[in-house]
């Protein structure tokens, strides 16, 4: 077996795919511009964080199920008065989720209130915050199932991992008792 197998067999190994593709080409440029050891290193390095940290943003944006097409940049900020760019920008930043507070979004149908929920949600994703978006509809029947299934506590585990949960369209629906109660087991005691 050759060498560069060996490596490449043990950089996968290590799960530096990164590596694996890149320290060929990264190793020519290191000889062409005479960079040492450390400096070759560091690219190398450099680019293994930079592409994992890609794909952990592109997984946690895919593991959030937010609205397609959403962003903060679409937003039409214009047609929101009352909404502030300077509030919409701190929550973005998601301080409030360490300090496992909660906000609101209350307006007319159509005001875009889903949109910017998603939005932000995207923008936490970005900032490396693991969300899940859903309808209200949608979590009362999981947790409805779960309860029914004597699963409700793994469920409710599991969605104590997420920093923030976007419950979507919570007015909209009329709840009977086991509804509400499912729902609102969720609130911190």
């Amino acid at each position: 077996m050759k060498d560069t197998d060996q490596l490449e067999t043990l950089l996968r190994s290590f799960y530096l795919s990164s590596f694996v593709r890149n320290y060929k080409d990264f190793a020519d440029k290191a000889d062409r511009q005479k960079l040492g050891h450390i400096a070759y290193l560091y690219d190398l390095a450099h680019t293994e964080g930079t592409e994992r940290q890609t794909r952990r943003t592109e997984r946690l944006i895919n593991q959030a199920k937010l609205l397609h097409g959403k962003t903060l940049d679409n937003f039409k900020l214009s047609k929101q008065p009352s909404l502030s760019p300077g509030r919409v920008r701190e929550l973005a930043a998601g301080d409030f989720l360490d300090r496992c507070e909660n906000i609101l979004l209350f307006g007319i149908p159509g005001a875009g209130k889903s949109h910017l929920a998603s939005a932000l949600g995207r923008e936490w994703c970005l900032r490396g915050r693991r969300v899940l978006y859903t309808t209200a509809a949608m979590l009362i029947q999981e947790l409805l199932i779960a309860k029914r299934d004597l699963r409700l506590q793994q469920l409710i585990k599991k969605l104590d991992r997420y920093e923030a949960l976007v419950i979507d369209d919570i007015s909209y629906i009329a709840c009977n008792r086991d509804e509400t109660d499912v729902l609102f087991i969720l609130a911190p005691g």
